[in-house]
């Protein structure tokens, strides 16, 4: 095993390179979510579903990386929202909504919050506005909407 790990060296081959659970684990602790197991497993599992598509080859990882803490952070704070419905019904208060979330009027999809993303401190760290990883946070919502349809 040795001999063969020195050829790979000698002939140039890296095995380490950086791929999207890097950079969402720094993501993560610039967010303030680092503590939160729940979003950890949700973006483990995003970054495990985005490798079923080749359309993210062209994406840097740590942009990958951005799009995946996005949609967890927003997964996350729709079941706490759909949680806490849950137990005011339960309750018999009456049902208030949050504004962190809307509907789209024609299509009746939730409209994903990128609020999180919108500030100095986050741009200053990870280097992304939410302009800059519009493209492919479109693109892993489309895919996810797709790939939740049953066959």
């Amino acid at each position: 095993m040795q001999l063969e790990s020195d050829i790979l060296v000698r002939f140039g081959f890296d095995f380490n390179f950086p791929g999207p659970i890097e950079s969402v684990q720094r993501y993560l602790r610039v967010l303030g979510h680092d503590k939160n197991r729940s979003v950890q497993v949700i973006c483990e599992q995003l970054a495990k579903f985005q490798l079923n598509y080749s359309v993210f080859l062209k994406y840097k990882p740590s942009q990958i990386a951005a799009c995946i803490v996005i949609i967890a952070a927003n997964i996350l704070k729709k079941q706490e929202m759909k949680a806490a419905a849950q137990e005011s019904a339960n309750l018999g208060s009456p049902k208030t909504r949050a504004p962190f979330f809307d509907k789209c009027k024609t299509t009746g999809l939730w409209l994903l919050n990128t609020q999180l993303w919108n500030n100095a401190d986050v741009l200053k760290s990870t280097g992304y506005t939410i302009e800059m990883i519009k493209e492919p946070l479109y693109l892993m919502t489309q895919c996810l909407k797709e790939g939740s349809k049953p066959n």
